[in-house]
């Protein structure tokens, strides 16, 4: 059975695909500035930086950072699945078109191998003719 924990429920809002900044209860006026400010630095940087600006916020600025990076990650991953799927869509496409081509060169070979002979000595008709 679920076993409660002794930390508070926090109130957020987070929907999938849209990005919007967590509600979390500080009392620290430029959270969300020290969250973006973090967002493009190596793990070893923001833990300095967020020691130094937010010591009390420490753990929740930490948590809000792997939220937005989770948040980029997600949004392309969704964006790579898509590509994935439009591409699987174009090479089937493609591999018709191939087929379909493939029938084709096979057909005005065919047609070709029949009149190969003909044209040969047509050309070689007109070669003797013309000498």
């Amino acid at each position: 059975m679920y076993k409660r924990t002794s930390t508070p429920a926090k109130p957020h809002s987070c929907k999938v695909g849209i990005t919007k900044s967590v509600g979390i209860q500080t009392q620290w006026q430029n959270y969300d500035q020290i969250v973006l400010e973090g967002k493009t630095m190596n793990d070893t940087e923001f833990e300095m930086f967020i020691k130094v600006r937010a010591e009390k916020q420490y753990w929740k600025l930490l948590a809000e950072r792997a939220r937005l990076q989770l948040e980029d990650q997600l949004h392309e991953n969704q964006q790579l699945h898509q590509l994935l799927d439009e591409l699987t869509k174009e090479n089937e496409q493609l591999q018709i078109k191939s087929e379909q081509c493939e029938y084709l060169n096979n057909v005005f070979n065919s047609i070709m191998s029949e009149n190969d002979s003909g044209i040969e000595l047509h050309t070689t008709n007109e070669s003797q003719t013309h000498s």
